[in-house]
């Protein structure tokens, strides 16, 4: 009975994944106490698969409709009599495989048992099958035939949100302003495009997720909380950056506790406006806002945004903004942005990113140092490669290994000034590691 309570307790408060799990349970254990749900739980059952985001993705458009029909064929097993609700999602997971036989099947069976107030709901699922099935004349037929037996919004919320799983955003859209046309409301259609954004969101088609987070957000409506950041992401990705502030803005106004992704975000967007001198000002306000730690690791931000794009324009930018970062943890920031000099053979920028990291306590770790000293050796000569270690030294900076090894060549294989410049670096080097 603990297995069954779960069940029961589970579908009164919509936890779809766990009351599948408990049912399937309780199928394979104890199926004779299926017998004790009610028809209600039997629907919300089979409107959980259907309709929940929840279910992880192994559970395709066509395992959703199956496993309805098979709740709704345990349901009649136990002579339970079937609920409203059940011929609804039993429908609409039909429709969302475009299957149209079956939906008509649906159908035909309702009107003989005489249950036309489920009309709207069939002849809904209806036209969504053909339209998914490809069949445009049909399913736009049977959804005037909707419209004229329901003349509330749902036929046009249903029918917008039947054009964005087809991925017709146009007409999605047609259907959207015919729907605020007739009722008179900007609100209207909100739920419809928050459902767009979620399908184009679970769907990686982050073009359409933004064109519709925007939609919802102009409409008055509110984004899930899940949202944000992916379309934060979007628009600085995409250069978008002053939709990345004002997103970003919005988020902060609605008290939502800033993600490194956000911050990040929002400082590659002041960044690419060319506005470094508002980062001070940012990296206080995160500082204040951010209570776990996060304030530690705004240093380090820059280079990871710009790592991807390597170009000289990038960096520039980006050794700019680190002026105005907390002297806190900049060692992967630094790295980041020597790597990023190195790889466009800039030597003259390594030797200016270089003085900031040890002035400003950074740790460069061992490759990096390499291929640092590599770049300055190659392109300014071994007496810059020696003094870029002796400024390393002068600043209590580790050298390692392989620098010593190269700085013992130097000292081998040269005589005069250099040859006593490199002793003198490799006796410090190596009394510091001791």
């Amino acid at each position: 009975m603990q297995d069954f309570e779960r069940l029961t307790t589970a579908i009164d408060r919509n936890h779809a994944l766990t009351s599948l799990k408990m049912f399937l349970k309780l199928e394979a254990s104890s199926p004779d106490a299926l017998a004790e749900l009610s028809h209600r739980d039997f629907a919300k059952l089979a409107g959980f698969v259907v309709f929940s985001n929840d279910l992880p993705t192994e559970y395709t458009p066509q395992k959703r409709v199956e496993t309805a029909e098979h709740i709704w064929a345990i349901s009649k097993l136990n002579k339970i009599p079937t609920s409203s609700v059940m011929w609804r999602a039993v429908a609409e997971g039909h429709a969302r495989t475009g299957n149209v036989a079956a939906v008509e099947k649906l159908l035909a069976t309702m009107r003989d048992q005489r249950l036309d107030d489920e009309a709207p709901h069939l002849l809904a699922a209806q036209s969504r099958a053909y339209l998914l099935a490809g069949d445009k004349e049909k399913g736009m037929a049977a959804w005037h035939t909707l419209s004229k037996k329901d003349d509330s919004t749902f036929p046009l919320e249903y029918l917008v949100r039947t054009h964005v799983m087809c991925g017709d955003t146009h007409a999605a859209e047609l259907a959207l302003h015919a729907m605020r046309a007739q009722f008179g409301s900007e609100l209207l259609g909100a739920s419809a495009l928050r459902e767009a954004c979620r399908l184009f969101l679970d769907k990686q088609d982050h073009e359409r997720f933004v064109h519709f987070f925007s939609q919802l957000r102009a409409a008055g409506g509110v984004p899930d909380g899940d949202m944000w950041v992916p379309a934060l992401k979007h628009f600085v990705g995409t250069g978008r950056y002053a939709e990345t502030i004002e997103t970003s803005a919005a988020m902060k106004a609605r008290k939502m506790n800033p993600s490194r992704i956000q911050i990040e975000c929002e400082v590659l967007a002041l960044v690419g406006l060319d506005r470094t001198e508002a980062l001070p000002a940012l990296i206080s306000e995160y500082a204040r806002m951010s209570p776990l730690g996060l304030s530690k690791k705004l240093g380090d931000i820059v280079a990871r945004l710009l790592g991807p794009l390597r170009t000289k324009e990038a960096f520039d930018k980006a050794l700019a903004s680190s002026r105005y970062m907390p002297p806190l943890d900049t060692k992967e920031s630094f790295n980041g942005l020597l790597s990023g000099y190195v790889a466009m053979n800039d030597a003259e920028s390594v030797k200016i990113v270089l003085r900031e990291c040890l002035d400003r306590g950074g740790r460069m770790t061992a490759p990096i140092q390499t291929l640092v000293y590599n770049c300055i050796e190659r392109s300014l000569g071994k007496n810059a490669a020696l003094g870029m270690v002796e400024q390393m030294l002068a600043a209590k900076h580790g050298v390692c290994e392989k620098l010593e090894r190269k700085v013992e060549i130097i000292a081998k294989q040269t005589h005069g000034q250099m040859h006593s410049l490199a002793t003198q670096i490799l006796k410090a080097a190596r009394e510091g590691r001791e």
